[in-house]
């Protein structure tokens, strides 16, 4: 596995460990949606508006709004974070714990491990040293930070430690398998249909 792989896998774990958010967007024809993000892209935005997953490119968006909140993802996004130095030790911990909890620790651990697993044998000790887990995730926790206030971090890791948060955890990657055959066959059919 290549370094490139790996991190598309870390990239993807991460991605399944969070949670669907609430936005709003406005396009810049005026129009206004309010949906749970499904899927962040470079270039877009899929967004599960009334039942139905709907893409939004980026540059038909004029700006994103939290739902619980007017403020504007992009003008958090447009400013550096802390760094890890500047945040408040309490509120790195909870982010740590959020990331133990809600599996994005795991899932990193296990693409280390895979990696490491698959590395050529004189390449296996240097992976070892190299590859850090502990030091991935300080990269991480200034994000996690600009974005999650220390309340919001304590009703995440409060979810994610219930029953209900670890059988998302567990079930999500295989819902989401069994989604799309679903989605899959029912475009197949469909296709079929307009001939």
């Amino acid at each position: 596995m290549n370094v490139k792989s790996m991190k598309f896998l870390i990239l993807f774990f991460l991605f399944l460990a969070m949670p669907a958010q609430a936005e709003i967007l406005i396009l810049k024809n005026g129009k206004k949606i309010e949906g749970k993000v499904i899927e962040r892209r470079a270039d877009a935005i899929k967004l599960n508006v009334g039942g139905l997953p709907t893409l939004y490119f980026l540059d038909e968006i004029k700006e994103i709004v939290a739902e619980s909140g007017n403020l504007p993802y992009h003008e958090i996004a447009d400013k550096p974070p802390r760094p890890l130095a500047d945040i408040p030790p309490a509120k790195a911990e909870l982010i740590r714990k959020l990331m133990e909890y809600n599996g994005a620790k795991l899932s990193i651990e296990k693409v280390f491990n895979e990696l490491i697993r698959k590395a050529p044998p004189d390449k296996v000790t240097q992976y070892q040293l190299l590859f850090r887990v502990d030091e991935m995730l300080n990269l991480v926790i200034p994000v996690y930070d600009k974005y999650y206030t220390e309340p919001e971090l304590q009703e995440m890791i409060a979810f994610y430690s219930s029953s209900t948060g670890q059988k998302l955890i567990e079930i999500t990657p295989i819902t989401i398998q069994e989604s799309l055959k679903v989605v899959v066959q029912y475009f197949e059919e469909k296709t079929k249909e307009s001939k």
